[in-house]
């Protein structure tokens, strides 16, 4: 083709650039450019993590209504942080997926209730992966509880989204039964506090996470986005951060502020707590890590200074519970100035990559040409200190097949990645004019393609819903390196 004619084909209508606010709310959001196509455009069809492709032109669309939503409880968690407590209570909206829903108690199914045998299936099938889908409870108490027909037996949020996922698991079946479940999970978790249930706050939570990493599975951003936001949201509200603070109670401690759970009643309990507010966090990290926007967590504010205890393998809080004065403070401050720890648990691991990647992200956020002086010795202060941690980390970081021994290959492929994902991102901005940085993208992309292979991930039943981190290493591989 020559070149006038590659000319004259760069200047047709099809492919002039839209006008200013035409593009779809997608590519507006992550800043590419849109050929405006509908019902859906080409980056959107192309695009591995957006399913969904809409425009401001069409009134308020479910996008907008959604970060909406996702905004006022960013703000919460802000307000959260700097010690108010005294704002509108956490809430998870059922009204955001479309009309207003009336629920009643247990909410409302559309079709026919699927036979028991039919649910025992589908939740043996979560059983099977719930580790590798952000299930934090403790497994045995809460097959027991499920069993049961008392107070004790889990909450319909929970319930709903167990099942959720159990048929979402089954090809064979979730063509005919996944849409139902869905509708019930989104509005029994939507109604999750207003109950009654001994467990409601915390079984909220882990619907929520449940519900975050079905929508990121299955490439709805947005709405795994305002489910994870209204977990991180809920963790917060409840002080989970401050459990065994070795800060002195507050005020807000001391009078019981709505909110504040009640004492647990053992170690187990306790742990269940833990490893919530950890699971959480590292889903709130990766997420807006993958999206290239800092997290908006302070880990230095008032409010959201993380006090509680690194997590342990659940079996480790009926085996070897903390004693009864143990206190901690500044646990994340104190892994980021790279002091040594013995926390080595899998959701440690997992947490602890996370905040590294959210911390490269923030720290290349604020990098600019041009820099002042001054402006640019804090920016690389803050660098070489991230890039230590990261290093050590990374040096310290089990071998995948030690890795293998201890958790499912999922986790093994997520905590790996984060990680070098991490590295990644800290480097990406000076690959053009810093050799160093350059080797080091190189290495760490590598060593992703190595623990692929090494998990043979195309063999995995599932593969964490994370998808962003791949992206991320497809970009940084395919765009940015010209191998």
């Amino acid at each position: 083709m020559s070149t006038s004619t590659r000319r004259d084909k760069s200047l047709s209508p099809s492919a002039s650039i839209l006008q200013k606010g035409n593009a779809c709310l997608n590519c507006r959001r992550r800043k590419i450019r849109c050929d405006g196509k509908r019902p859906r455009c080409g980056p959107c069809i192309s695009s591995d993590a957006f399913s969904d492709c809409e425009y401001a032109d069409t009134g308020t669309t479910r996008t907008q209504a959604l970060e909406a939503q996702i905004a006022v409880l960013q703000e919460r968690i802000s307000q959260l942080e700097q010690g108010d407590r005294s704002g509108t209570p956490t809430t998870l909206s059922s009204e955001t997926y479309g009309d207003p829903l009336i629920l009643s108690s247990p909410p409302s199914f559309t079709g026919a209730v699927p036979a028991s045998s039919f649910l025992d299936a589908a939740l043996d099938r979560f059983l099977l992966h719930c580790a590798d889908i952000g299930f934090f409870l403790n497994i045995s108490r809460f097959q027991d509880a499920a069993s049961s027909a008392g107070p004790n037996r889990p909450s319909s949020a929970l319930v709903s989204t167990v099942y959720l996922w159990g048929i979402h698991l089954d090809p064979d079946t979730a063509a005919a039964h996944e849409s139902s479940f869905l509708t019930r999970a989104i509005e029994s978790t939507a109604q999750g506090l207003t109950s009654n249930h001994p467990h409601a706050v915390l079984q909220c939570i882990q619907a929520a996470v449940l519900l975050a990493n079905y929508f990121f599975r299955n490439k709805r951003i947005l709405e795994g986005r305002y489910q994870a936001t209204a977990a991180m949201s809920l963790v917060i509200s409840s002080r989970l951060h401050m459990i065994r603070s070795s800060e002195a109670p507050t005020i807000d401690s001391v009078l019981g502020l709505p909110g504040e759970l009640p004492d647990p009643v053992d170690s187990i309990e306790e742990g269940e707590r833990i490893n919530a507010f950890w699971t959480v966090l590292a889903l709130n990290n990766s997420w807006t890590a993958a999206e290239g926007t800092p997290s908006h967590l302070s880990y230095s504010a008032p409010g959201g200074r993380i006090d509680l205890p690194w997590p342990m393998d659940m079996w480790e809080y009926a085996q070897r519970p903390f004693p009864a004065g143990f206190r901690t403070s500044r646990t994340v401050q104190n892994f980021l100035d790279n002091q040594p720890d013995n926390s080595k648990s899998v959701l440690a691991l997992h947490a602890k990559a996370s905040i590294l990647l959210e911390q490269a992200s923030r720290v290349t956020f604020k990098f600019r040409p041009g820099m002042g002086q001054q402006e640019a010795s804090q920016f690389f202060a803050s660098f070489n200190a991230l890039e230590q941690v990261i290093t050590r980390f990374l040096t310290e970081l089990p071998t995948v097949q030690a890795f293998t021994t201890r958790t499912s290959p999922s986790n093994t492929l997520l905590i790996t990645s984060l990680a070098h994902a991490s590295m990644i991102r800290l480097h990406a901005p000076f690959l053009s004019r810093n050799p160093s940085s350059r080797g080091k993208v190189v290495a760490s992309t590598r060593a992703i393609v190595q623990v692929l292979q090494a998990v043979k991930v195309d063999r995995l039943p599932i593969v964490d819903s994370v998808m962003g981190v791949r992206d991320l290493c497809q970009r940084v591989i395919f765009t940015l390196l010209p191998f």
